[in-house]
Protein backbone atom coordinates (compact mmCIF):
# COMPACT_ATOMS: atom_id res chain seq x y z
CA UNK A 1 0.00 0.00 0.00
CA UNK A 2 1.45 3.32 -1.01
CA UNK A 3 1.37 6.16 1.49
CA UNK A 4 -0.10 9.41 0.32
CA UNK A 5 2.11 12.47 0.34
CA UNK A 6 1.55 14.58 3.46
CA UNK A 7 0.63 18.24 3.26
CA UNK A 8 3.81 20.30 3.29
CA UNK A 9 3.80 23.14 5.83
CA UNK A 10 6.46 25.54 7.03
CA UNK A 11 7.66 24.60 10.51
CA UNK A 12 9.59 26.54 13.07
CA UNK A 13 11.77 24.24 15.19
CA UNK A 14 11.18 26.28 18.36
CA UNK A 15 7.40 26.21 17.89
CA UNK A 16 7.34 22.45 17.27
CA UNK A 17 9.69 21.91 20.22
CA UNK A 18 7.27 23.81 22.46
CA UNK A 19 4.36 21.67 21.24
CA UNK A 20 6.32 18.50 21.98
CA UNK A 21 7.18 19.80 25.48
CA UNK A 22 3.49 20.43 26.19
CA UNK A 23 2.70 16.79 25.37
CA UNK A 24 5.12 15.51 28.02
CA UNK A 25 2.52 15.55 30.81
CA UNK A 26 0.02 13.58 28.70
CA UNK A 27 2.44 10.84 27.66
CA UNK A 28 4.36 8.13 29.43
CA UNK A 29 8.11 8.77 29.61
CA UNK A 30 8.96 6.23 26.88
CA UNK A 31 6.27 7.59 24.56
CA UNK A 32 7.47 11.17 25.10
CA UNK A 33 11.08 10.20 24.33
CA UNK A 34 9.96 8.47 21.12
CA UNK A 35 7.94 11.50 20.03
CA UNK A 36 10.79 13.88 20.83
CA UNK A 37 13.33 11.70 18.96
CA UNK A 38 11.00 11.47 15.94
CA UNK A 39 10.60 15.25 15.74
CA UNK A 40 14.34 15.80 16.19
CA UNK A 41 15.05 13.26 13.44
CA UNK A 42 12.60 14.99 11.12
CA UNK A 43 14.27 18.38 11.62
CA UNK A 44 17.73 16.84 11.24
CA UNK A 45 16.70 15.19 7.94
CA UNK A 46 15.23 18.44 6.65
CA UNK A 47 18.49 20.24 7.45
CA UNK A 48 20.56 17.50 5.77
CA UNK A 49 18.39 17.56 2.65
CA UNK A 50 18.89 21.32 2.36
CA UNK A 51 22.62 20.70 2.00
CA UNK A 52 23.69 20.26 -1.60
CA UNK A 53 26.16 17.46 -0.91
CA UNK A 54 23.78 15.16 0.95
CA UNK A 55 22.93 11.91 -0.85
CA UNK A 56 20.13 9.47 -0.18
CA UNK A 57 22.72 6.76 0.38
CA UNK A 58 24.32 8.85 3.15
CA UNK A 59 20.92 9.51 4.78
CA UNK A 60 20.07 5.81 4.65
CA UNK A 61 23.40 5.01 6.29
CA UNK A 62 22.98 7.69 8.99
CA UNK A 63 19.45 6.49 9.77
CA UNK A 64 20.43 2.81 9.66
CA UNK A 65 17.91 2.10 6.94
CA UNK A 66 18.43 -1.33 5.41
CA UNK A 67 17.54 -1.30 1.73
CA UNK A 68 18.18 -5.00 1.10
CA UNK A 69 14.94 -6.62 0.00
CA UNK A 70 15.90 -10.28 0.31
CA UNK A 71 18.43 -12.52 1.93
CA UNK A 72 20.71 -14.72 -0.09
CA UNK A 73 19.94 -18.41 0.33
CA UNK A 74 23.63 -19.24 0.75
CA UNK A 75 23.86 -16.81 3.69
CA UNK A 76 20.71 -18.17 5.36
CA UNK A 77 21.88 -21.79 5.04
CA UNK A 78 25.42 -21.24 6.30
CA UNK A 79 26.18 -23.16 9.45
CA UNK A 80 27.22 -21.54 12.71
CA UNK A 81 30.84 -22.16 11.73
CA UNK A 82 30.38 -20.18 8.51
CA UNK A 83 30.82 -23.27 6.32
CA UNK A 84 28.83 -23.61 3.16
CA UNK A 85 25.96 -26.12 3.32
CA UNK A 86 26.55 -29.56 1.87
CA UNK A 87 24.14 -31.78 0.06
CA UNK A 88 23.20 -35.20 1.36
CA UNK A 89 21.24 -36.69 4.19
CA UNK A 90 21.22 -35.39 7.78
CA UNK A 91 23.92 -37.84 8.91
CA UNK A 92 26.27 -36.69 6.18
CA UNK A 93 25.64 -33.02 7.00
CA UNK A 94 26.30 -33.61 10.69
CA UNK A 95 29.69 -35.11 9.92
CA UNK A 96 28.77 -38.52 11.33
CA UNK A 97 29.38 -41.57 9.22
CA UNK A 98 26.17 -43.44 8.51
CA UNK A 99 25.94 -47.01 9.74
CA UNK A 100 26.20 -49.55 6.98
CA UNK A 101 23.37 -52.02 6.84
CA UNK A 102 24.51 -55.58 7.19
CA UNK A 103 23.50 -57.84 4.37
CA UNK A 104 21.74 -61.06 5.19
CA UNK A 105 23.63 -64.07 3.93
CA UNK A 106 22.08 -65.27 0.75
CA UNK A 107 20.30 -68.59 0.96
CA UNK A 108 20.90 -71.16 -1.70
CA UNK A 109 18.00 -71.67 -4.04
CA UNK A 110 15.79 -74.59 -3.17
CA UNK A 111 16.39 -77.20 -5.89
CA UNK A 112 14.16 -80.03 -4.69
Amino acid sequence: MRRRQPEVIELDAAEVGAIVERTQSALEAKEYEKLKATVETCFWMMAELEKTNTTLARLRKELSINTKKTEKTSEVLKGADGAEPTQGNDEERSGEKPEKKKKKPSQPANTT
